[in-house]
């Protein structure tokens, strides 16, 4: 496990690395040696300028989409650092969380302050969303993570009704996991959903501080909390998973009152 604070990573095909500064407005590609090779942003509104961006993915074909919180929009990148398009802009309120699916050329963008989560083709048609405001089934109250599991499987966090919803490639919802409490398996407010090559989800929950890892039927298996060298815990905002399945934690360190 690897922890960051206020950046995350995320990882194409090849395993080139690209690393997401929230609090700089800024997206870079790193050599394997950890050095920048390019990077991009600033803060403000307009191409190729971020405001507050907090999740990026990138593609079979060397493209880097990053999901641009504060101007509700996903900017679409080469390999090289060069911004090729721009998604959403006008259609989304806020773009808290991306997953792509490349197998069925989509993009799923969480729309948080409209409830639902947008799905867009990889030209930025806007072809459906999933959910709507409330607390039943599939609608959706605040929805701040999404991953695509192998199959699919497209896995929804529900941050305000504290589970994580399953819905198929084809939009339809079939299960949720999760939910209110303390014990293993529930959550208070879940954040952030990753999914590793064995189809296994983990889940970080932003005010518990824990990482709870399910099967792929929504069964817990385990849960821990991302801890510094130092030992200060971590509040875990953003998970990604890199090519080797190792599990990248961006968060803050959480308050303790001193002993």
């Amino acid at each position: 496990m690897e922890i960051l604070e206020n950046a995350t990573l995320s990882f194409d095909n090849s395993g080139t690395s690209y690393r997401l500064d929230f609090l700089e407005h800024t997206v870079a590609r790193l050599s394997p040696t950890g050095h920048v090779v390019w990077q991009l942003g600033e803060l403000g509104a307009g191409d190729g300028i971020f405001n507050f961006p907090v999740s990026l993915a990138a593609d079979n074909d060397g493209l880097l989409y990053v999901a641009d919180r504060g101007n509700g929009e996903i900017d679409v990148i080469d390999s090289d650092g060069n911004l090729i398009s721009t998604l959403g802009r006008g259609q989304l309120l806020s773009a808290r969380d991306l997953a792509l699916d490349a197998t069925h050329g989509l993009i799923y963008v969480c729309d948080a302050p409209a409830h639902r989560v947008a799905v867009f083709d990889l030209e930025g048609n806007l072809l459906r969303s999933l959910g709507e405001f409330g607390s039943q089934g599939s609608q959706l109250n605040f929805p701040t993570g999404v991953a695509v599991a192998g199959n699919g499987d497209v896995h929804v966090v529900d941050s305000g009704n504290a589970e994580v919803q399953v819905h198929d490639a084809q939009g339809t919802f079939l299960f949720t996991y999760g939910g209110p409490g303390t014990e293993l398996g529930k959550f208070n407010i879940p954040r952030s959903v990753v999914i590793d090559s064995s189809g296994q989800s983990l889940v970080g929950d932003g005010i518990s501080g824990f990482i709870t890892r399910f099967n792929a039927n929504g069964v817990p298996i385990d849960r821990f909390q991302p801890t510094l060298s130092n030992g200060r815990l971590v509040s875990p905002l953003y998970l990604s998973i890199s090519p080797l399945d190792l599990l990248v934690v961006s968060g803050s360190p959480s308050f303790q009152a001193p002993a």
